[in-house]
């Protein structure tokens, strides 16, 4: 099992159209979701349902986004890029 995940919104568009965002947790002993991706969720046409479902799943935690290092903010990624990858890969926390 996968000790620590960060998810972005399409896992979680395309779970949550199935109504199996049980198989996240069920994957990972930690499944986090930014708050970037959940205002993400949240602005996205038809999807505001989502973000209050996210919100409300015991199985996945919402996280403040982390603060990006120096060196990651260089390589010009997408904000939310960066912020899973943080989040990820930072030293003690990765996947």
């Amino acid at each position: 099992m996968i000790s620590h995940l960060a998810v972005n919104s399409s896992p979680l568009i395309l779970l949550g159209r199935i109504s199996r965002l049980d198989l996240l947790p069920a994957i990972a002993n930690r499944v986090v979701v930014p708050h970037s991706v959940l205002r993400e969720l949240a602005v996205k046409d038809g999807h505001d349902w989502l973000a209050s479902t996210v919100s409300a799943h015991p199985g996945l935690e919402i996280v403040d986004d982390p603060q990006i290092p120096a060196e990651v903010r260089r390589w010009n990624l997408e904000c939310l890029f960066s912020a899973l990858w943080e989040s990820s890969w930072r030293p003690g926390g990765g996947i």
